[in-house]
C-alpha cells in the first residue's frame, strides 16, 4: 500500500478527468458524501462553483480543500485517523456516516472486477464507504484503469450495489464491453 503523498501524484491527468466528471452529477444544494482516496480529491476543485451543498467525507484533504470554497457545508465525520491515508475510519466513523442519507455517494476502491465487486486492502475505510453506499440515492465509483480487474484483499460492495463507474480511456474496449454487458453504467473520460 503506498502512501497519500506517493499516491497523489500517480495517474494525475486521468483522476482529474475522472473528478470533473464526477462533479458534473453534482447538482447546486445536493448532500453528497466524498470518500477518502486521491481520485476523490481531484474531484473537489470541480465544486468550487456549485451553490448550497452539503458534503459529507471522511477525507482530511478533502475536507480541508473544500472549507475554502463558499456556500458549503462540510461534516467530517469522526473517528481513527490514519495518517498515510490521511482519513478518518473504525467503528466510530462506520456508526456516524450511517446516521446519514446523501443524494450521490461519490467512493473510491482499491480494485474492482467483474467477479469480485469493489475489494480494499481492508475493511477499515471500506467499511464506511459500504455504510454510506447503503443510504445513498445514487453510488457513483471513481477508479482509474489501473484498478480495473484488479482484486485486493477485502471485498465490500458488489458491482450492482454501484449506479456509475467512472474511469479513465486506459480500460481496454472489450473489459468495457464485458462491464457494459454486465450491467454497469460505465463512463470513460
Amino acid at each position: 500500500m503506498f502512501s497519500f503523498s506517493r499516491r497523489i501524484d500517480r495517474h494525475k491527468e486521468e483522476k482529474r478527468a475522472i473528478g470533473k466528471k464526477a462533479a458534473q452529477y453534482v447538482n447546486d444544494f445536493d448532500t453528497i458524501y466524498i470518500d477518502s482516496g486521491t481520485t476523490l480529491i481531484r474531484m473537489c476543485p470541480f465544486l468550487k462553483k456549485k451553490k448550497g451543498l452539503q458534503i459529507i467525507t471522511n477525507s482530511l484533504q478533502a475536507a480541508t480543500e473544500l472549507t475554502n470554497y463558499p456556500d458549503m457545508e462540510v461534516i467530517i465525520i469522526g473517528g481513527k485517523i490514519e495518517q498515510e491515508r490521511r482519513s478518518i475510519y473504525g467503528p466510530v466513523s462506520v456508526e456516524q456516516v450511517s446516521e446519514y442519507h446523501v443524494k450521490k455517494a461519490f467512493i473510491g476502491t482499491e480494485g474492482v472486477s467483474l467477479k469480485m465487486g469493489l475489494t480494499a486492502y481492508g475493511s477499515n475505510e471500506s467499511n464506511v464507504s459500504k455504510a454510506i453506499s447503503s443510504s445513498a440515492d445514487q453510488v457513483f465509483l471513481l477508479c482509474d484503469s489501473s484498478k480495473i480487474e484488479k482484486i485486493s484483499f477485502y471485498r465490500f460492495c458488489s458491482l450492482s450495489d454501484i449506479d456509475v463507474l467512472i474511469t479513465d480511456k486506459g480500460i481496454s474496449e472489450e473489459i468495457a464491453g464485458e462491464y457494459r454487458a454486465a450491467g454497469v453504467n460505465l463512463i470513460i473520460v
